[in-house]
């Protein structure tokens, strides 16, 4: 197991998802970018966390509207968020009332690990 948490960022197929989950890593990064060349549609995402126990999965966004990264959320089932907003236009409102933000950009959704602080 691993002592650090550990994000494997925009994986693509379920070989690299089962490899880092065979490692332990904490989570597993999904492009949900339809513009973005690592791009992970929808119905592969549903296919790839078929196969994959024991970690958390997040969404990676770069400018999709706060509505778009809602109904993600919500359809893929995501355990996280995260998001790049361009420099400028300021910190951006929450999703929900259970997303807790942390300052590396991540947000996590609803579900609070043991140990870890509220930050509501």
């Amino acid at each position: 197991m691993l002592r650090t948490k550990v994000k494997a960022s925009s994986v693509t197929n379920l070989t690299d998802a089962r490899y880092f989950a065979a490692w332990e890593v904490y989570w597993l990064g999904f492009d949900l970018d339809p513009h973005s060349e690592r791009h992970v549609s929808p119905t592969a995402f549903e296919a790839i966390r078929e196969w994959v126990d024991g970690v958390e999965v997040t969404g990676e966004f770069n400018l999709q509207s706060p509505e778009e990264i809602r109904e993600a959320v919500e359809v893929l089932r995501l355990d996280a968020v995260q998001a790049r907003t361009p420099i400028g236009l300021g910190t951006p409102a929450p999703l929900d009332p259970h997303v807790h933000t942390s300052t590396e950009g991540v947000t996590e959704t609803g579900r609070p690990r043991e140990g870890t602080p509220d930050h509501s």
